[in-house]
């Protein structure tokens, strides 16, 4: 999700050339964050998808098992706080998606119930005017998750709803 597989080489080789700097920087930050405790707190919305770049960027298993923390403790509660829900769940998407290879079975199955959970959870708690600047919170959760469990054996007929509602509303609310 948001990058593929032949454009993560050349971020490779760019955080080894031009982007050194600032990789450098991105790294010193994501190892300063490991030993933060996992929490369903707004701060998850950043920890997540940083471990997951790492993970991404230099395939070290540390980033993507620190992700996983976040992710597990997703799959065992409910975030309490519905702002909190809508940012966290694009950020465990996006992780869960970047750190895939890692991932057993079992996780793959746990992670994606708890994004899910999650999604139904921010379905029931919000519905505003689709013409506000609520939309993208509110929908937007169901399409990351969509697309990032779009590969799943499991849960085929919830993913397919979620993208098929995201295209949907894209159609209906993005113009060319």
């Amino acid at each position: 999700m948001l990058v593929t597989q032949d454009e993560i080489q050349t971020l490779r080789d760019k955080c080894q050339g031009p982007g050194r700097t600032m990789f450098e920087a991105m790294k010193k930050r994501a190892d300063g964050m490991m030993g933060i405790k996992a929490a369903l707190d707004n701060n998850g919305r950043h920890y997540l998808p940083t471990y997951a770049a790492m993970y991404l960027i230099t395939s070290e298993q540390r980033y993507a098992d620190k992700a996983k923390q976040w992710l597990d403790l997703l799959s065992e509660q409910t975030i309490e706080n519905s702002w909190t829900c809508l940012e966290y769940i694009p950020a465990a998407a996006v992780a869960y998606d970047w750190i895939y290879p890692t991932l057993t079975q079992d996780e793959r199955e746990r992670f994606a119930d708890g994004m899910i959970r999650q999604v139904t959870r921010i379905k029931k708690l919000w519905r505003h005017s689709d013409y506000n600047n609520h939309f993208l919170l509110e929908h937007m959760s169901e399409l990351h998750v969509g697309l990032a469990l779009a590969h799943e054996d499991h849960h085929q007929e919830v993913y397919r709803t979620y993208l098929s509602e995201g295209e949907t509303w894209l159609k209906q609310h993005v113009t060319a």
